[in-house]
């Protein structure tokens, strides 16, 4: 499996596992301050292309977040930061029917904190925790400040 990449899909709703539709710009958008569902599909790119992959029965996947810093100058790059006080780190959980399907709660205090950009993921099975980064995969907007 060394030469396969894995990927995060970002998805719309998913009602059933049949029934979703990638975002078209390829990444989560969430509006402060409102807590947040977000919905992936796994999926693996290697010499076949790409394709959903299903992670071994319990698999486990977190998702990290950079956290905003109104006195950080230069964002790091997510995979480079020093302490967990730089991130937010949220479980994923898998459908029940279909375990390439992922969803994830950002309550409002999560929302308010994340910053737009590159995602961590940590995906662990049988014992080993494979990360992948995706850049850019995070947009976050804010609601009208009431000026």
């Amino acid at each position: 499996m060394s030469n396969n990449n894995y990927l995060a899909i970002p998805l719309y709703v998913v009602e059933l596992p049949n029934f979703f539709q990638p975002i078209l710009d390829g990444r989560w958008t969430i509006t402060s301050p409102n807590a947040q569902k977000l919905y992936f599909q796994l999926a693996i790119l290697d010499g076949l292309g790409t394709r959903r992959f299903i992670p071994s029965a319990g698999a486990t996947m977190n998702i990290v977040f950079q956290r905003m810093d109104e006195f950080q100058t230069t964002p790091k790059r997510v995979n480079q930061l020093e302490s967990q006080s730089q991130t937010i780190t949220k479980p994923a959980t898998p459908h029940v029917d279909d375990r390439s399907l992922w969803t994830l709660d950002l309550n409002q205090e999560d929302v308010k904190q994340v910053r737009s950009g590159t995602v961590l993921f940590d995906l662990t099975q049988s014992g080993v925790t494979t990360r992948f980064v995706q850049s850019y995969f995070l947009k976050r907007k804010l609601t009208d400040p009431g000026f």
